[in-house]
């Protein structure tokens, strides 16, 4: 169940309403979306990290999936994911990215 107040703000900000943008001449009818985004804070819920994005006008996200500086993971419940996944079907968001913890070496032969 999502809370009373939770909406997304379909309409982006100002400075970023263009939905596509032209890569030959106009009378060709030939665009390409550009697709947008930044990394957002989870910290206050999964899910406004989508509201967030929302209302800056991007249509990427890119999450943290652990404290980037410790081994330790956030445990979700059924309804933060429901909260997220709702959001994310309300939005325009096209895709999110996981950005892992600074702790992974690929390199390292341990953990």
């Amino acid at each position: 169940m999502l809370p009373n107040n939770f909406s997304v703000r379909l309409q982006p900000k100002r400075f970023c309403r263009a939905k596509s943008f032209p890569i030959v001449k106009k009378q060709d009818q030939i665009h390409r979306r550009i697709l947008l985004g930044a990394h957002f804070s989870i910290a206050d819920g999964l899910y406004k990290a989508i509201l967030t994005a929302s209302e800056y006008g991007c249509t990427v996200l890119q999450i943290f999936t652990k404290n980037a500086g410790t081994w330790e993971e956030r445990r979700l419940s059924a309804h933060d994911i429901e909260l997220f996944d709702a959001a994310r079907r309300q939005s325009r968001i096209e895709l999110i990215c996981s950005h892992t913890s600074y702790l992974i070496n690929l390199a390292s032969p341990e953990r």
